[in-house]
């Protein structure tokens, strides 16, 4: 569970959950470690969990995270 990510895939603009989700909720996001290409959205804004950046087939992202990231 992330609170930072990168807003761009060049990862040169990095965004907090709670910036994230006053801009785009069904925006992709991108993964802090450099070497995974894996592709985030913010979740449980409106949740029981505090709000945080997820990937995977569950926020429907494209790309997971790589092993041990």
């Amino acid at each position: 569970m992330g609170i930072f990510a990168y807003e761009d895939k060049k990862r040169t603009k990095k965004i907090s959950t709670n910036e994230a989700s006053e801009l785009n909720r069904s925006k992709y996001y991108f993964c802090l470690n450099p070497y995974c290409d894996a592709e985030l959205k913010v979740t449980s804004v409106d949740g029981e969990q505090k709000i945080h950046f997820r990937g995977g087939s569950k926020t429907g992202t494209r790309k997971e995270h790589i092993d041990n990231c």
